[in-house]
């Protein structure tokens, strides 16, 4: 029992004297909105109520207390020391509640009391070093029986000490609470502390090496990113996915020192994990990595989807009741499959796509200085100007749309629009003198699809519709079918050659974060 206690824990001092003769009264009186306390020892006390607090000229430390209608237990004129006054208006009478309280606040004992009691459950907090040397405290179920049988009697003050109403989450890596409106903070503190002198870029050069290789002509957007990330942790940003179909070129690195960056904050689930029932593993974390990710399901599509901009998650584990805590969570995949590693639509604003290269050669202890970095890292993070948000994910479309992401984009199309996208694409290329054309679904089923019964007007419609973004047609119009010279009249939908130019798709200028167009091939790095 004594490894819960502090060393400054005085074994030898009543609980009871300790508060009556060293500390006081306003210990209590403060919980008593917009009272006023005189530390003056012969001056009386008065509380919002008007209950007085005389001090007893006859008993050190006594106070004789008036006007206390609201209080029952109380009565005017009766003598009370102050940590009777403590149990009857902090603890309304219940002395064990009073007593512990001096005993855990004042005498400062079980620093390190490891239970909490959550509702009707009962957690022990157990801390446990990452594979890169930082400690992560789980919460782990625990029998009561179990304690007092560990630690005898000294179970029974459970009770009256680290109990809360429920659970929630509320992150902050500079301004740790706890306990939050006697809530349960599954947060956990920032594991690291940011240098407090001058940094330079030569202090974190490894650090910013590496950040050049991921980031590559974004690495403006990167920085903010995880500037965002420690600074303002309730946020939230775009889905990151680091993509590349080689080895080594640090898509798992970037995970590893998100862990070493997050702590017990950070968690690395499979694909499965994120769509499953039971998403305690992931529900509490302020960022979520996912590695070798593929993930060719709807459902488990439009889940993740929805988890980039939920604001709340329903927290689910196998024999628990379950819960409802805000959910802050930032998701960064990475995949070895560049252009099909999930169906992203065309109109998505939630996702970022960086193709990374080769990183090279690193040390042996690259990781290390990742590390040793990290403090100064930070300093520089917070030193970085605010950006303005451009959306409630604060970057906009255009900052992160780029040659990786539209591709990914087009592979997400149906096999159907593929086709219809090269048919539209081989006209033009054989008609120049034609800009555009109209056709009916008719006259597409008729020239491209005659014979193949598993595609349907219908489904032509769809698929224009939908994957195209052609509107409709409600009215006949005369027109030309495939521009042909030949007149008719029918419902048409109209091809610009300007949307099917692919030299102009493959030259397509993407937008830096400086907003200066930047040419496609300048995304790798010479690492």
């Amino acid at each position: 029992m004594n490894k819960f206690k502090k060393p400054q824990f005085q074994p030898h001092s009543n609980p009871i004297n300790f508060y009556n003769n060293i500390l006081d009264i306003k210990d209590f009186v403060a919980d008593l909105p917009t009272c006023r306390l005189l530390n003056d020892k012969s001056a009386t006390i008065t509380d919002k109520n008007g209950c007085t607090y005389t001090p007893n000229p006859d008993f050190n430390g006594y106070y004789t207390i008036d006007g206390v209608p609201h209080f029952e237990a109380i009565n005017d004129g009766q003598i009370y020391s102050r940590f009777e006054l403590l149990q009857v208006i902090k603890f309304a009478g219940n002395f064990d509640h009073a007593l512990t309280y001096v005993q855990h606040k004042h005498m400062n004992d079980y620093l390190e009391w490891p239970y909490i009691i959550v509702g009707k459950d009962i957690y022990k907090k157990i801390p446990k070093k990452n594979a890169f040397g930082i400690v992560c405290t789980e919460l782990k179920q625990f029998n009561s029986q179990i304690i007092i049988k560990r630690h005898g009697k000294l179970g029974d003050t459970l009770t009256a000490r680290n109990a809360y109403d429920d659970f929630t989450i509320y992150p902050d890596n500079i301004n740790y609470k706890p306990v939050v409106d006697n809530f349960y903070n599954l947060y956990h503190p920032f594991p690291h502390v940011p240098h407090t002198g001058k940094v330079t870029a030569d202090d974190i050069s490894h650090t910013l090496r590496f950040l050049d290789h991921v980031f590559g002509d974004q690495i403006e957007l990167g920085t903010q990113y995880l500037k965002i990330m420690y600074e303002h942790p309730c946020q939230q940003l775009p889905l990151l996915v680091l993509v590349s179909k080689e080895r080594q070129t640090g898509k798992t690195s970037f995970l590893n020192f998100l862990s070493m960056l997050f702590g017990a904050n950070y968690v690395q689930v499979s694909p499965d994990d994120l769509i499953s029932d039971f998403n305690v593993i992931y529900a509490t974390k302020n960022v979520i990595g996912v590695d070798e990710t593929v993930i060719d399901r709807k459902n488990a599509i439009e889940r993740i989807k929805s988890l980039v901009t939920s604001s709340t998650i329903l927290v689910n584990q196998k024999g628990i009741t379950q819960y409802q805590i805000p959910f802050y969570g930032k998701i960064i995949m990475t995949s070895n499959r560049e252009t099909d590693f999930m169906r992203i639509d065309s109109e998505e604003i939630r996702f970022w796509v960086r193709k990374l290269t080769p990183f090279g050669r690193v040390d042996k202890d690259f990781f290390d200085k990742l590390k040793s970095e990290i403090p100064l890292f930070l300093k520089y993070l917070t030193e970085l100007p605010k950006r303005e948000y451009k959306s409630r994910m604060v970057f906009s479309a255009d900052e992160l749309r780029n040659k990786e992401l539209y591709t990914v984009m087009t592979e997400s199309k149906s096999s159907l629009y593929k086709e219809l996208h090269e048919f539209i694409s081989d006209h033009f290329d054989k008609n120049q003198y034609i800009d555009e054309f109209s056709v009916s679904l008719k006259d597409i089923k008729e020239r491209w699809f005659e014979r193949d019964t598993r595609i349907s007007s219908n489904y032509i419609k769809k698929v224009l519709i939908e994957e195209f973004h052609l509107e409709q047609p409600q009215k006949l119009s005369y027109y030309r079918p495939f521009g042909q010279d030949a007149e008719t009249r029918g419902r048409v939908y109209t091809f610009n050659r300007d949307d099917f130019d692919l030299k102009q798709i493959d030259n397509i200028e993407y937008v830096s974060a400086n907003n200066n167009p930047i040419e496609p091939d300048q995304n790798e790095l010479p690492f």
